[in-house]
């Protein structure tokens, strides 16, 4: 009887063949010393697809997969970024210190000259619209939670919490961009 095909010997080493088949081939192993050497490579290579080697990669390559996929932000839409948000605390820090339920702080731009604040007293309102916004969707989370876990919590801790959240997250974002440019600079 001739000697069998790589496929045949492969499917035999992985255990894909009837008993039929498997045993004429393992009969077939014990005489022929190419077919034997062929079996034994593919019992090598599948040892090795089971528990392959970790490598690690060169840092070059490390570092060069790294820009690919995170690239860095400009510096100064960083710094942009970072103003807008100080402006963004700044004016919600005003709407809560003034009484916008009694519009007192629009009532005394509005003594003013109109012209000069007008921009401003718009933009007061847009802050007090977003207000009014967030703590509907603050005590429509609450209800949510009361819904369904019946637990009541304040939507002002909620807000607390999400702001908190907010704030952990523009600081690490700006720590590790922080970071990356003293990285970047010190190579």
């Amino acid at each position: 009887m001739g000697c069998y095909n790589e496929i045949d010997i492969q499917a035999y080493t992985t255990g894909d063949m009837s008993n039929l088949e498997g045993n004429q081939i393992r009969d077939h192993l014990l005489t022929c010393v190419s077919c034997r050497r062929i079996a034994e490579s593919y019992k090598v290579i599948d040892k090795h697809l089971q528990a392959p080697l970790y490598l690690e990669p060169p840092k070059l390559i490390i570092d060069a997969v790294i820009k690919k996929l995170y690239p860095r932000y400009p510096l100064y839409s960083s710094i942009t970024a970072l103003i807008a948000a100080s402006l963004l605390f700044l004016i919600t820090w005003i709407y809560v210190y003034f009484d916008f339920a009694n519009n007192s702080l629009i009532r005394a731009f509005s003594l003013s000259s109109k012209n000069a604040v007008n921009w401003l007293s718009r933009l007061l309102h847009t802050v007090e619209t977003i207000y009014q916004i967030t703590q509907a969707a603050l005590k429509a989370i609450s209800q949510v939670i009361y819904t369904f876990l019946h637990v009541t919590i304040d939507p002002r801790l909620i807000g607390a919490l999400i702001v908190s959240l907010f704030l952990a997250l523009i600081y690490f974002g700006y720590h590790r961009l922080f970071l990356s440019l003293k990285k970047e600079q010190s190579q």
